[in-house]
């Protein structure tokens, strides 16, 4: 039956003319790999080059800030420190929430000082 099987043609759907456009388009896959390196080390050279344009641009351009070293000075004095501004936010909470317990509790206390209203009896309820 093997020898069968080796005696057919090959059956293909491409005829010969479309295999051989195919094959010329093919790229070996070593040729690809070198020609995808270039491409990215092209790339990587375009980018370097444009970065270091922009930062001579930038550089060359005038200064944007115009303060003066006491105004800098201010600037700097006005600035919390992150453990300080943590402190004081801590304390506000803490008395924020003392404010809150002291309305709660006056409320409460309002609250009961409302007689009660009911039609029950007292001593039947109990």
């Amino acid at each position: 039956m093997n020898e069968r099987v080796k005696k057919m043609e090959a059956i293909s759907l491409r005829s010969p003319a479309e295999l051989a456009a195919i094959e010329d388009v093919r790229q070996d896959p070593g040729e690809a790999k070198a020609k995808m390196l270039k491409h990215l080390s092209d790339l990587e050279r375009a980018a370097r080059e444009k970065r270091a344009a922009m930062l001579e641009r930038v550089e060359k351009s005038p200064r944007k800030t115009f303060w003066t070293p006491g105004e800098r000075e201010v600037i700097e004095e006005m600035r919390t420190d992150p453990e300080e501004a943590r402190q004081k936010a801590t304390k506000e909470m803490k008395e924020l929430a003392q404010r809150y317990r002291q309305q709660k509790s006056e409320m409460f206390e309002r609250v009961d000082a409302i007689p009660r209203k009911t039609l029950e009896d007292p001593e039947v309820s109990r």
